[in-house]
């Protein structure tokens, strides 16, 4: 169990990830409207082969995107996010004070966390944004349907959980 100083730490760091990870599967949804609300098609400057190659960019960058994210969950990860040095955000100097060698190493890695959700969360919008450009041409919202419902199943399953991350994290963690 994470003590309460350690807990207070993290709150606010897995909330602001929850945030972005809110937004950016918001944004999935809008890109879906945007085909269902166009009237006029439009022209595709590549032809026939342009909704192959943007599922296949979409294919490449949801394989880029799992990848990333099983690294990020990896024990390798795990354990160079622990060994770096926990660098305090402005007004946790005090509260980090408290807490012991373990836990500081446990709040480096929930700060280590946010760019690797982001990096994984964009990559997912842009499968999404690879279905626009089809469907806008196609003028369907169903050609936009599997690449918006592969970035939300994404999503989903890389929706960030702080508090599991750093119990399965303080098992890995050797005293030196």
């Amino acid at each position: 169990m994470l003590s309460p100083q350690l807990q207070q730490l993290v709150k606010p760091l897995e909330f602001r990830a929850r945030i972005i990870w809110a937004v950016m599967t918001w944004s999935v949804v809008i890109y879906g409207i945007i085909p269902a609300l166009m009237t006029n098609p439009v022209p595709s400057p590549l032809g026939q082969s342009m909704p192959a190659l943007f599922m296949c960019v979409a294919a490449a960058i949801t394989i880029l995107s799992l990848i990333i994210w099983n690294y990020y969950n990896s024990d390798r990860f795990i354990d160079w996010a622990l060994h770096k040095l926990a660098q305090p955000s402005k007004g946790e100097n005090e509260t980090l004070k408290t807490l012991t060698p373990v836990e500081r190493k446990l709040y480096t890695l929930a700060q280590t966390s946010l760019v690797p959700i982001i990096v994984v969360l964009a990559l997912n919008e842009s499968v999404a944004i690879c279905g626009v450009i089809p469907a806008l041409e196609a003028q369907s919202v169903n050609t936009f349907l599997p690449y918006g419902t592969v970035a939300i199943l994404l999503n989903l399953l890389m929706f960030p959980k702080f508090a599991a991350r750093l119990e399965r994290a303080r098992n890995l963690v050797r005293e030196f």
